[in-house]
Parts: structure tokens; sequence; C-alpha cells
């Protein structure tokens, strides 16, 4: 069953946790003109656009890497949890049919709270503002930052680690959930604005 003809109780797009069902399940649902790389199905994936643009939705990668980054702890709506504690990557962003996205644990309600998601995009802007602006135009992601009362510098992060920039750390629970909870994580810039996320 395709996903289009599901009614999903989750209003919202941005933020959603969703899964990329293996490759050989979903190959006749993908143009041929789409290239998808091969590592990232059967892999759930956070959701950034806010809307569909021309069928595709922009997706980050949720993965469980064996080391805990440096990274800010973003929380998933209703208290609810991953299965293991796992991390977004924000290094690559990627453009998949919003068709082949599956409910993430056969839960349609399973999204990043609002402050959360929010953090995430602000992490996004701040790495690099021109390229993500023009590429995901259109997905509703960027849009309202330039809309914004507060007029907000994109900063530096040449000062964190390679592994630093490419994860985000997530946790699943309140940021005084015990490390033992299951979690996902975002990445964190080495500054305090993010401390109190």
């Amino acid at each position: 069953m395709s996903h289009s003809s599901q009614t999903p109780r989750c209003l919202r797009l941005g933020g959603r946790l969703m899964m990329l069902p293996r490759e050989e399940e979903i190959e006749e649902s993908i143009p041929a003109m789409q290239a998808i790389e091969p590592g990232i199905f059967n892999h759930p994936v956070v959701v950034l656009s806010r809307q569909v643009h021309q069928g595709n939705v922009a997706v980050l990668l949720v993965s469980s890497p064996l080391q805990l980054p440096r990274s800010c702890t973003l929380a998933i709506a209703h208290g609810k949890t991953m299965k293991k504690q796992s991390y977004v990557n924000i290094q690559n962003i990627h453009e998949v049919p919003f068709d082949i996205l599956r409910e993430c644990w056969h839960d349609d309600d399973f999204y990043l709270e609002s402050k959360s998601y929010g953090t995430l995009i602000k992490v996004l802007w701040k790495q690099n503002v021109a390229e993500l602006d023009v590429r995901l135009r259109g997905h509703g992601i960027f849009e309202r930052m330039h809309q914004s009362t507060r007029v907000e510098t994109p900063r530096s992060t040449l000062n964190l680690s390679a592994e630093e920039r490419r994860l985000i750390r997530l946790r699943s629970t309140h940021v005084e959930a015990p490390r033992s909870t299951p979690s996902l994580s975002a990445e964190e810039p080495r500054r305090r604005a993010y401390r109190n996320v």
C-alpha cells in the first residue's frame, strides 16, 4: 500500500519521523531519473520539508553510530522514544519521493516537537545558508526563516570537528532523562545558545 493512499493523523510534515523502506520494496515507485543513494534505504528519516515539492521531500538519515557525538538534544513529541539511541546525519540532505516513505514503526503520529524541529533547521541554516536556500527552495524549510522578524546571521561551523558537523543528536525524551533512555541525536555547535534545548 503506498503512503499516499493513507490518511496520516500527523498534520505536520516538517519534523516527521518516517521510514525509507528497502530498495527492493519500492524500486518500481522511484522515477528512473531520480537517483537515491543505495546506503540510505531501510532507515528511519526525519522529514525537513514543510510541504511536498514536485512530489519530493527533503530528508535526513537517522542512524545509530557507535560513538556519541557532542551534540544538543532534541525531543520527539508526546514523550515517544526511538527503539535505540540514534543520530540524525546532517551532512547529507536527500530528496526522495514522498509516496515511497512509510510510517515509522506503524506510528502515523511520530514527529519532533516543534522546538526541536526549529533547532534542527537553525543548525542546518547556520551550516551553509546559500547552498541550502537555493537547493531546497519550494520545500518550505528556509522560506520562513527569511520572514522572521529577528535577523539571525549565519555563524561559521569551522570550529566544530567533522564528526560534530556530521551528526545531530536527538533524544526521544526530555533532556533530563537518564542516558540509558533510547534516543535520537542532533549536532550542536559549541555555543551556549543550544545548551538550553
